[in-house]
């Protein structure tokens, strides 16, 4: 038995909306942010979403200690400075006055303005000073994201620290 249903070519069906009703449906803005959160999380939990979180938060971290770390050390720097200025004027001072007529009271007064010097010079180490130039920063991006890399990672990074 036949029934008598329209028969369709398969140019008809081609041309013809196949979901048409997904078309004219309207999806709400709260649907629209279900959806969103629901790929969103369903990203992260793969490998590639863990591997851009660690990156993301690495580069946060970088960015964090640079910002908190840039200027840490920038009086330490500048008083070191100070101190090598002052002992070096000191010491000419001492060499323009003795040198030529008196060379065992230049000896003797030189020997006691490096002494002094290398106290300071102690004083400020123990005060943080490595050894950088004032200007010089010692928290760059690359070094705050090496730092970091080996903190995620609890590898370590040696003797140096925030403070």
């Amino acid at each position: 038995m036949h029934t008598l249903a329209s028969k369709s070519t398969s140019r008809d069906r081609d041309l013809s909306p196949r979901y048409y009703y997904k078309l004219s449906e309207k999806i709400s803005c709260l649907k629209r942010l279900k959806n969103f959160i629901r790929v969103f999380v369903t990203f992260m939990f793969t490998q590639v979403g863990v591997i851009v979180l660690i990156a993301t938060y690495m580069l946060c971290g970088a960015a964090m200690f640079q910002n908190i770390e840039e200027d840490s050390q920038m009086e330490v720097a500048v008083t070191a400075q100070l101190t090598r200025h002052n002992y070096t004027a000191h010491i000419w001072c001492v060499t323009d006055k003795y040198n030529v007529l008196r060379p065992v009271i230049w000896r003797g007064q030189v020997a006691d303005l490096i002494v002094e010097f290398q106290e300071e010079v102690v004083e400020n180490v123990r005060q943080g000073y490595t050894g950088n130039n004032p200007g010089v920063r010692v928290w760059t991006f690359s070094s705050s994201l090496m730092f970091s890399l080996s903190i995620f990672t609890t590898i370590g990074y040696g003797n140096l620290a925030p403070k």
